[in-house]
């Protein structure tokens, strides 16, 4: 649990970033490429001297790595579009809500998985603990013609969850860093082929980089606790668990953070839906 409560901590920290890139109008792909280039250093200087990069190659989560390292940033994109075409709050929901996603497929391709129907209700709770609190209105409105923004956030993110996950079985826990690595050199370069592809590489500020060299440090160390909470010994026959605990945890600690920090109220629809949260949380732990 350690790993998970780390994890979201530094995602909070992230989220205080994003809101300082809105405040200093900050590109969010230029950021995203150095964030992951520094994190790329990171791997490299935390490299043990029994590290060998040219071996990665050829060992069996390397495809995994390279995989993940272009999701991460092409649906970030997505991401950022979703905010600008149908809003944040909606794009939101949906990346959190995406957990489902893992944890069925989860609970059907791994059978060691162990599961009950007190973890299922957990889950829906969860699940409307999450709308309820994030949202302010009884529905989404977006324009309909961007339904497909939505479904790419939506299967994209649990993509995303779902090849993390299953890396975990590929990866010996001596080789974590090299994995991270490639990992992000994969995403590094996806992130410069899409500069390219935008006809952007002229328009890099100094701004822009700096921002996302400074990023990139919490983000690497949310990303290694969170592969370290899935390889852990508690949750490995239960790692369908640790998606919806960490999007609750996620929606929980943020909303008050942003109660503090920002000063933002909370309705009596949110206030019921972190209640809400904060139940399925207990169900599902215990």
């Amino acid at each position: 649990m350690i790993y998970i409560a780390i994890s979201i901590i530094l995602f909070n920290v992230l989220v205080v970033f994003f809101k300082l890139f809105e405040k200093y109008n900050i590109d969010n792909l230029q950021a995203l490429i150095s964030n992951y280039f520094i994190s790329a250093l990171l791997s490299l200087l935390l490299l043990s001297e029994n590290d060998n990069i040219q071996s990665s190659i050829e060992s069996e989560w390397f495809i995994h790595a390279i995989i993940l390292g272009t999701l991460f940033i092409s649906i970030f994109n997505i991401y950022a579009l979703g905010i600008q075409k149908i809003g944040i709050s909606t794009s939101s929901v949906i990346n959190k809500m995406s957990f489902v996603v893992p944890v069925v497929f989860s609970i059907i391709f791994y059978e060691n998985e162990v599961f009950s129907f007190s973890i299922l209700f957990g889950i829906l709770l969860a699940l409307l603990g999450i709308y309820l609190s994030s949202t302010n209105n009884s529905s989404f409105n977006f324009d309909k013609k961007y339904l497909w923004i939505i479904l790419i956030i939506f299967f994209g993110q649990g993509l995303v969850d779902i090849v993390l996950n299953d890396s975990k079985f590929y990866i010996p826990k001596d080789e974590n860093i090299l994995f991270f690595l490639i990992l992000f050199i994969s995403a590094t370069t996806a992130g410069i082929v899409i500069l390219f592809a935008k006809k952007q590489i002229s328009h890099i500020k100094i701004k822009n980089l700096f921002w996302g060299a400074i990023f990139g440090i919490p983000n690497f160390f949310s990303i290694f606790y969170f592969l370290k909470a899935l390889q852990s010994d508690y949750f490995i026959d239960k790692s369908y668990l640790i998606f919806p605990l960490t999007s609750v945890g996620i929606v929980v600690t943020t909303t008050f953070l942003g109660v503090l920090i920002y000063k933002e109220i909370l309705t009596k629809r949110n206030l019921i839906g972190i209640t809400i949260a904060i139940i399925s949380i207990l169900i599902i732990s215990f």
